[in-house]
């Protein structure tokens, strides 16, 4: 059931994903609800949900731009591994900390997606272009639209939890 739940939100948050428009003042970045979903999976639930949720996360991301495959899954695995090492020192129903760990994820993955795409040799790419600072603008901007879009995915997702009986709290 935990893996029905996880591919519902995720579902439903890349649709919204897809969706909404970048916003050009804030470096082109979009709210990150897939990463909300991988965050909320990292607090909430045992290691492999958080795993399934980063990995299908991570795929449905990468596909909804022009990341290779892959690159947001690993960063998104990173993220959560690390919230699931340091979630007993959390608040874990406090919205400071949904959304500051959503925030502190967006700037960080946005960074190392640039620098993916940097080291990497991706002819295919479109041209990145544009001067150095767009990249930390961007991560900004990923980080202020996390602070607006955690609150709402995490309310869907524990709803959703709530609903089927899947709300774990165990540790990892």
């Amino acid at each position: 059931m935990t893996a029905i739940s996880i591919l519902l939100v995720l579902l439903v948050a890349a649709f919204a994903q897809g969706l909404s428009p970048a916003i050009g003042w804030l470096g082109m970045a979009k709210a990150p609800l897939i990463l909300s979903v991988v965050i909320y999976y990292s607090l909430s639930h045992g290691r492999m949900a958080m795993l399934w949720a980063a990995l299908a996360g991570g795929l449905m991301q990468d596909s909804l731009g022009f990341t290779p495959l892959g690159c947001s899954a690993f960063c998104f695995c990173l993220a959560g591994l690390g919230i699931q090492t340091a979630r007993e020192l959390l608040f874990k129903d406090s919205l400071f900390t949904v959304t500051g760990l959503t925030a502190l994820c967006a700037a960080w993955i946005t960074l190392v997606t640039w620098l993916f795409l940097v080291l990497g040799e991706f002819d295919l790419m479109p041209e990145i272009g544009g001067p150095g600072w767009a990249v930390w603008l961007k991560a900004v901007g990923a980080a202020l639209l996390a602070c607006v879009a955690a609150p709402p995915v995490f309310g869907l997702a524990r709803g959703l939890d709530r609903l089927l009986g899947t709300l774990e709290t165990s540790p990892a």
